[in-house]
């Protein structure tokens, strides 16, 4: 059985697709082959290229996302099961960029929501760049090492904000808040 997920490696997506595995012995796992986009993982299911898809339904402070919404409406796919992630972001900036340096902020639209108050707050001159996933963002970030470019991606260790409804993303590439 193979799993698509909405990739690239790193994204909440892929988070829920190992806690939905974790009860699956070691060493039986399914093969999981990330996508793109929430449509190209479903679309791999429907062709039958994936056995399954896992995707993001829904987003407790920006409420549903209408990708996978959309998707499903139109399509004879169903849900199976549904997994709850615990979401904590971090601010991501290549070595060296301090967080007053910091112009542009990529990420996806519903991260980017999620920490608006803390963008608007703390780097107010900053534009915002959407991208297909939190991943897909600190990958453009870490690849292009443009100046003044950060992004809120998944925080890998604390501490780090849940939701970015009071508390600020961690910052990385500094030490220190």
């Amino acid at each position: 059985m193979t799993y698509a997920y909405l990739g690239p490696e790193g994204t909440f997506t892929q988070t829920a697709l190992r806690r939905l595995l974790s009860a699956v012995p070691p060493g039986r796992e399914p093969a999981h082959r990330p996508f793109p986009s929430v449509p190209a993982a479903l679309e791999a299911a429907r062709r039958g290229e994936c056995e399954a898809a896992v995707v993001p339904l829904e987003n407790s402070v920006r409420g549903v996302v209408p990708a996978t919404m959309d998707q499903l409406a139109s399509a004879e796919m169903h849900i199976n099961a549904e997994v709850e992630v615990p979401v904590s972001f971090a601010l991501m900036a290549p070595e060296g960029v301090a967080a007053e340096e910091v112009t542009v902020v990529h990420s996806h639209p519903h991260a980017l929501g999620q920490c608006e108050d803390w963008l608007r707050t703390r780097l107010p001159g900053a534009r915002t760049r959407t991208a297909a996933s939190t991943a897909a963002a600190a990958r453009e970030v870490a690849e292009a090492g443009a100046p003044g470019h950060a992004a809120i991606a998944a925080a890998l260790r604390p501490p780090a904000c849940t939701g970015c409804g009071s508390s600020p993303p961690a910052w990385a590439g500094r030490r220190g808040p």
